[in-house]
């Protein structure tokens, strides 16, 4: 998949690439509007291509999802765009948790247990530091305020999750040794 810089470069690439419909929640219920056609479409009949999340470097207003979505029904491509974090619209999430899971190729996505939600997010968290780390490089952020934001996150959250993992996995790592 295809890495992009800005959500404006992402729509434009998309848009080439054949996703040309602009989708948004409908009023009605489980159901995208999509704006060319000026009409309601029932959401099961779309599944999610692709993915691209945009990071917000100053604003958590930029936090943006961009979701390259079809129906094969239709014949449609196009975008259905969401905030999340702090600015997510519950509404367009439900939509798309439906269309998430939506059978494409015969795949159906491997449901991750409840109980590794948590830790299976933090994680996901980790990699967001990471890719704040390179973005923050890239931009010639000074370091200092890198390794501040580096710190806080460590005492914060991965001092916690490593506490977590030790007490949990260690125990059963050790029967393993003997």
């Amino acid at each position: 998949m295809k890495y992009y810089e800005t959500v404006s470069e992402a729509l434009n690439d998309l848009s080439k690439r054949g996703y040309t419909f602009d989708f948004s929640l409908s009023d009605e219920e489980d159901c995208l509007y999509c704006r060319d056609k000026s009409r309601n479409l029932n959401a099961d009949e779309f599944v999610i291509d692709e993915v691209h999340r945009f990071e917000g470097d100053s604003d958590p207003g930029d936090e943006m999802i961009i979701y390259a979505i079809s129906s094969v029904k239709d014949d449609l491509k196009g975008t259905l765009l969401n905030a999340y974090g702090i600015y997510a619209d519950s509404n367009n999430s439900k939509i798309v948790a439906k269309l998430r899971y939506q059978e494409k190729a015969n795949h159906q996505p491997i449901k991750r247990a409840k109980e590794l939600v948590q830790l299976s997010r933090e994680h996901h968290h980790s990699l967001l530091l990471a890719w704040k780390i390179k973005m923050g490089l890239s931009k010639n952020i000074d370091i200092n305020r890198i390794m501040k934001y580096v710190k806080w996150f460590y005492e914060n959250h991965l001092l916690s999750h490593f506490e977590w993992k030790k007490n949990i996995f260690l125990p059963y790592s050790m029967n393993l040794t003997k």
